[in-house]
């Protein structure tokens, strides 16, 4: 599990969303295939096409 905080400018684009939310996961892709499954479209925005993550995304583990 990961508790991910997630900044205003995502849930402006995703209002569904909550600033603070805990996500299943043991490994960074699958606490971001968590998150798109709860909020489909949100991967677009954290990775670039492919497995990288974005430059300006900062991750904090």
């Amino acid at each position: 599990m990961a508790t991910v905080i997630l900044p205003r400018s995502l849930i402006a684009l995703f209002p569904a969303a909550e600033h603070r939310a805990t996500v299943p996961g043991s490994t960074v892709g699958e606490v971001i295939d968590g998150l798109d499954a709860r909020w489909p479209g949100i991967r677009d925005r954290l990775c670039q096409p492919g497995p990288a993550i974005r430059e300006h995304i900062n991750l904090f583990v």
